[in-house]
């Protein structure tokens, strides 16, 4: 395959990611995403590895971010070598999540690729594939709305869930791809026509996702655009929309703190869950700051380390996901795991802003990508994370960090690589191997999703132990056998859960309510529940 490919490559797979879901799938919109991007990245490997080397192994700064990047993979082995965390909890992450380290090792390689891959030239490809995604993904939103989905999602919000599964996310991308959407109807003869269309549909789409960060979100990238557009044209005003924007981001933060004038719209239930959720997972980090607890593993440490004030509110929830990028990192990963990604984070900003000064002139394409990047940056702030919009992020910031470095050296384009028939041998041999290592993971959950909607309990009992096991896998199979009263079976099936994980709550749960389970065992349950949620009332008003 040509250099030029590969570029184009990186794009149809993050479309992709974003769109596929697979029905067959109880976990439909996770495991398809996993194994795509997986693939996708152990293929691109071996031509990555090519560029380097022919292009870019006297560029200090690219021997730098090799160091950073092996750094991050050694990182990743440390915390599965140290932490509690079952390994295959840690390799495929949780059920409905997918934070494993598969996907983790996905996204480095993806960034990586995406510095070595892109350049100004090629930018406009980012842009095409944010309008894409939002536009396919967003009718299908639209669909969902107005009850024309062919497929019963079992959401546990407005049902608005797009091809991502939630719709704060599905606003969010709406909101990211909506200036992609613009620069691309303003290159057209009908451009005020088609730019009247897409800022209607997104308008709608965040409308019909009923999430205030949409809108927020919305109001950010319009800022960005003018303000960019200002830098190029007025100090002044872009200085005024500057203080502006401080002005209004401290009443937003206020507003969602219950102060201000805008709290009766920004101070919700959602929101104070969210304070509960940071808090915990800060005294997670605090108690685990070299490793964390595990990778996608907050979950099993949310109800211990939660404090009184969450435990008695009225609404109180019990989460998965710290809600929060950089408390998620440091929670399940170490402090070093989240100043990995801080540090990414900011070489991104910085090298936007550089370029963007750098321009004589208004670039459209690198302003809608620097908004599309905002917005993912304050999405990631207060909620959990999307594989779709973090392989989004990750490939932009590998992008613009690639550009800024090619302008700096000189580079416009890459120089062809010798050809290597053993180096496309060798990502032909990986990605079949990241199919083989997938493919179980994908078969396994397709039969409990059969299991589940024939009643087939055998089925069920079978699968409960297939590679790989995860914690939702018990505790759903579990409910599921004590609903049909095959109480046996089910306390079976809890014996295997604790046995996995013991720091899972739902194992110890599904042996206590089980009537026939031995007095001891539901005493040692009890105190199982008790120690990893302490504020349980229930448990401890329980009586036998």
């Amino acid at each position: 395959m040509l250099v030029k490919n590969y570029d184009k490559l990186i794009i149809f797979s993050a479309v992709l990611v974003t769109l596929i879901f697979t029905p067959t799938n109880f976990d439909a919109l996770i495991i398809p995403k996993v194994a795509i991007a997986f693939c996708t990245s152990l293929f691109v490997l071996p031509e990555l590895f090519i560029q380097l080397k022919s292009n870019f192994q006297n560029l200090k700064i690219y021997r730098s971010l090799i160091i950073i990047f092996c750094w991050a993979i050694i990182h990743l082995v440390i915390i599965i070598i140290f932490s509690n965390a079952p390994l295959e909890q840690q390799i495929f992450g949780r059920t409905g999540r997918g934070f494993g380290l598969i996907t983790y090792i996905s996204f480095l390689i993806f960034l990586f690729a995406s510095v070595v891959f892109f350049s100004i030239k090629n930018i406009n490809l980012i842009v095409i594939g944010l309008a894409i995604s939002t536009i396919i993904s967003g009718t299908y939103a639209i669909l969902q709305k107005h009850s024309l989905d062919l497929f019963a999602w079992d959401s546990k919000t407005n049902g608005i869930i797009g091809t991502l599964g939630n719709p704060n996310f599905q606003s969010s991308l709406a909101v990211a791809g909506v200036v992609s959407l613009l620069v691309l109807a303003g290159k057209s003869k009908l451009k005020l026509v088609l730019i009247t269309l897409s800022a209607g549909f997104s308008l709608y789409l965040v409308y019909i996702c009923q999430a205030t960060q949409g809108y927020l979100g919305l109001v950010a990238a319009m800022l960005i655009l003018l303000a960019v557009w200002y830098w190029q044209k007025n100090k002044l005003v872009f200085f005024g929309l500057l203080l502006f924007s401080a002005l209004g981001a401290g009443m937003a933060i206020l507003g969602m703190l219950g102060k201000g004038p805008l709290a009766y719209y920004l101070y919700k239930v959602s929101v104070q869950s969210r304070g509960d959720f940071f808090r915990s997972a800060f005294t997670t980090a605090n108690e685990f700051p070299l490793t964390g607890v595990g990778l996608d593993s907050f979950g099993d440490h949310y109800l211990r380390n939660r404090d009184s004030i969450a435990a008695n509110h009225p609404f109180a929830e019990l989460t998965d996901n710290a809600h929060n990028y950089f408390l998620e990192f440091a929670a399940t990963g170490g402090y070093p795991f989240a100043f990995l990604y801080a540090l990414l984070l900011l070489l991104s900003l910085i090298c936007f802003l550089k370029i963007i000064n750098q321009n004589k002139s208004f670039d459209k394409n690198i302003t809608s990508v620097f908004c599309a990047w905002v917005i993912f940056q304050l999405q990631s702030l207060i909620s959990p994370g999307s594989i779709s919009i973090m392989l989004w992020n990750f490939i932009i910031c590998g992008a613009i960090i690639g550009i800024y470095i090619k302008g700096l050296n000189g580079v416009t384009q890459l120089k062809p690589a010798r050809p290597n028939n053993s180096f496309a041998i060798v990502g032909a041999l990986l990605l079949i191997l990241g199919l083989t290592l997938v493919y179980p993971w994908f078969n396994s959950d397709r039969l409990i999703r059969v299991g589940l909607e024939q009643g087939n309990a055998n089925i069920l009992i079978q699968e409960v132990n297939s590679y790989p096991r995860f914690v939702n896998k018990f505790r759903l199979i579990g409910l599921r056998l004590l609903e049909a009263n095959l109480t046996p079976q089910a306390l079976e099936v809890a014996k295997q859960a604790i046995k996995f994980n013991p720091e899972a709550i739902s194992g110890w749960a599904l042996i206590l309510y089980n009537p026939t389970a031995e007095q001891t065992d539901r005493e040692k349950a009890r105190a199982e529940i008790l120690r990893l949620d302490p504020w349980n009332k229930e448990v401890l008003l329980y009586k036998y």
